[in-house]
C-alpha cells in the first residue's frame, strides 16, 4: 500500500503528542512501517503544535508535505484552518469546534477570524466535533454515533475531566455505552479522577453501566491524583477477561510496564486505605486483570 499520512495539530497541553504517539503505536501494531515527526513551537500552554504520523510498507521519510496529508486532525479551529494546505483536495479535516485564542490576539495584535468551520466545509470534507462550554463539555451519543464510521475500533472518554469539571451522569454513560455496544466500538476509560468529586456528586464507572459495556471498556487510573503520590509514574489498566484479541493493538498502545517497587525504590502506603487499595489491585494483577506502568 501507498504511505497514508495524519497530521495533528493544536495548541500546548492539549495532548497532541501523545495522540501521535498511540495511533503510531497502534500502527506499528498493525504491521506498517512508521514515522514520527514533531514541532513543538511554543508548546508549554498556549503555542502551536504539530504533529506528523506516516505508516505504509516502507516510509522514507517523516514529515509530510503541503498537499499530502490524508487526514488533518485539528484540536483547536483556528489550528485546523492555519495547517489545512497540508490536506490533500480529497482529505478529510476532523476538528473541535472549540477556541483558544493565540497570543497575537491575546495582545489585541491580530483578530480571531470568523467562519471558521464554514470555511473549512467549503474547502475540504470536515469531520465536526463538538464538546462546548454550552455542553458542558460532554459528548452526546447523537455526536458520537454521527463521528463514528465503519473504520471506528476504539474512542478515549476521560471522566471526571480536569481542567473543567465536567462529570457525566449514570444515565449519560447509559446512553453512550448503548451506541458503544450497538456500532461495536470499544472504549478506553480515563477515570483517574474518580475520587475528587464534589457537591453530592456521585461518581460512576463506565464499566459498571453494564456487562455488554464491561466486556469492551479499559479502565485507566493510577495513584498521582487520588493519593497525591505525583512523581512516582504508576498508573493501572483494568481489561476484561479473557481479553478479545481485538483489544490486543489497544492494548499494545499503552507504554510499557512498570517494574514492581523494589529496594531502591521501596513502596510505602502508610495508611490503611491505602495499604487496601494496594492490596486491592495487586490482587487482579497476578491473575491478568491489570497492568502497571510508567506513565
Amino acid at each position: 500500500m501507498t504511505s497514508k499520512n495524519i497530521m495533528i495539530v493544536g495548541v500546548g497541553g492539549q495532548g497532541t503528542l501523545l495522540t501521535s504517539r498511540i495511533l503510531g503505536k497502534l500502527a506499528i501494531g498493525a504491521g506498517f512501517d512508521v514515522k514520527l515527526s514533531e514541532v513543538h513551537g511554543m508548546a508549554q500552554r498556549g503555542g502551536s503544535v504539530v504533529t506528523f504520523v506516516r505508516y505504509g510498507e516502507k516510509v522514507a521519510e517523516p514529515i509530510v508535505e503541503e498537499g499530502q496529508a490524508d487526514v488533518l486532525i485539528a484540536f483547536e479551529r483556528l489550528e485546523a484552518l492555519r495547517y489545512l494546505h497540508f490536506l490533500k483536495k480529497d482529505g478529510v479535516v476532523i476538528v473541535n469546534d472549540w477556541r483558544i485564542d493565540p497570543i497575537t490576539v491575546v495582545t489585541g495584535v491580530a483578530q480571531y477570524p470568523e467562519g471558521i468551520i464554514d470555511r473549512l466545509k467549503e474547502a475540504r470534507r470536515t469531520i465536526v466535533v463538538e464538546a462546548t462550554e454550552a455542553e458542558q463539555f460532554k459528548l452526546t451519543p447523537e455526536k458520537l454515533a454521527a463521528a463514528i464510521t465503519p473504520k471506528t475500533k476504539c474512542m478515549i472518554l476521560n471522566n471526571p475531566s480536569n481542567p473543567t469539571g465536567m462529570m457525566y451522569s449514570r444515565q449519560e454513560l447509559e446512553a453512550l455505552a448503548q451506541v458503544c455496544v450497538e456500532k461495536d466500538i470499544y472504549v478506553i476509560s480515563d477515570e483517574i479522577y474518580y475520587s475528587l468529586v464534589y457537591d453530592n456528586k456521585e461518581f460512576v464507572s463506565l464499566a459498571a453501566i453494564s456487562p455488554e459495556i464491561k466486556e469492551r471498556t479499559l479502565l485507566v487510573n493510577g495513584v498521582s491524583k487520588s493519593y497525591a503520590m505525583t512523581g512516582w509514574g504508576v498508573s493501572d489498566m483494568w481489561r476484561p477477561l479473557p481479553i478479545s484479541p481485538r483489544l490486543l493493538p489497544i492494548i499494545s498502545a499503552i507504554p510499557p510496564v512498570l517494574p514492581a517497587p523494589s529496594p531502591k525504590r521501596p513502596l510505602r502506603l502508610r495508611s490503611p486505605r491505602h495499604r487496601r487499595r494496594w492490596r486491592r489491585c495487586a490482587r487482579p494483577l497476578r491473575s491478568g486483570a491489570t497492568i502497571w506502568w510508567s506513565a
